[in-house]
């Protein structure tokens, strides 16, 4: 999403977003499909993926953000978000998914409408899925919805999360 001079939020056709959608569910939630471009990179030339613009969330979604202590508020507006927020093994976060390595979506609960500004719902960011999640953590969705896969619960002897010096560490941008 951009916004325009005159205070209007658009979809960034021309270079980010190839194509999307806004899909009203039955249950009243609605649901944005994105899929973009291709030729997306990072400054250092790795390529941006719909696994950059959903790592993000899943990590602020978790309990691995608590023991980090950053309140773990991301993704509270999405369907699902109660039980993956809970989990503390690889469980799917239903109203994340990930379609392919360019398409993704977040289904936003039906409490979140109407809203005035529901296009920033889908104001979504990437994010160096290295800085946030470390080089062993991957993101998978098998149909059920996206998650993090179990080296990002494994956990400390005094039952901490390993994963929350990763969080703590890119929070501050530190190189300890």
């Amino acid at each position: 999403m951009q916004l325009t001079r005159n205070g209007e939020y658009v979809w960034d056709e021309k270079v980010v977003v190839k194509s999307h959608e806004t899909i009203e569910n039955a249950d009243g939630s609605k649901t944005f499909k994105i899929t973009l471009n291709q030729d997306l990179v990072y400054s250092d030339g790795s390529p941006i993926t719909a696994k950059d613009y959903v790592g993000y969330t899943l990590a602020m979604a978790s309990p691995v953000a608590l023991d980090a202590e950053i309140p773990a508020v991301g993704g509270t507006s999405y369907v699902g978000n109660a039980v993956f927020n809970s989990a503390e093994s690889p469980t799917p976060f239903s109203g994340i998914r990930i379609y392919d390595d360019y398409t993704f979506s977040y289904q936003v609960k039906a409490s979140y409408f109407p809203y005035f500004y529901e296009k920033t719902y889908a104001a979504f960011l990437p994010y160096s899925l290295k800085l946030w999640l470390g080089e062993d953590v991957e993101i998978k969705d098998d149909g059920a919805g996206a998650y993090l896969s179990e080296a990002w619960y494994e956990k400390n002897a005094d039952g901490s999360f390993k994963k929350a010096a990763q969080l703590t560490k890119a929070r501050y941008a530190t190189t300890e």
